[in-house]
């Protein structure tokens, strides 16, 4: 039997044209960037929520598991109480 060497990766990549070693790169890179960047995304939206003083509280959660998709964060937050010193009635 012989032996059929496998090509490599760098070899692989010097065979494709040059549109396609730019989107090789970009999926590359978004792929890379994705997770951290839903994560700041979604820090930011939760601190947005505490400053403001929209909500009284609110957490950042993982709803799924991020492998599935990056997308897997969620803000939850309690709405702060209004007071504008009426009784609730009108």
């Amino acid at each position: 039997m012989q032996h059929c060497p496998t090509p490599s990766v760098l070899t692989k990549a010097q065979e494709l044209s040059e549109p396609a070693r730019l989107m090789a790169a970009f999926c590359a890179l978004r792929a890379v960037l994705a997770a951290p960047l839903e994560a700041l995304l979604g820090v930011d939206k939760l601190l947005f929520l505490l400053e403001s003083g929209a909500a009284s509280s609110a957490q950042l959660l993982c709803c799924f598991d991020a492998a599935v998709s990056p997308r897997s964060l969620v803000v939850i937050g309690r709405k702060s109480a209004v007071t504008d010193g009426s009784d609730g009635e009108r």
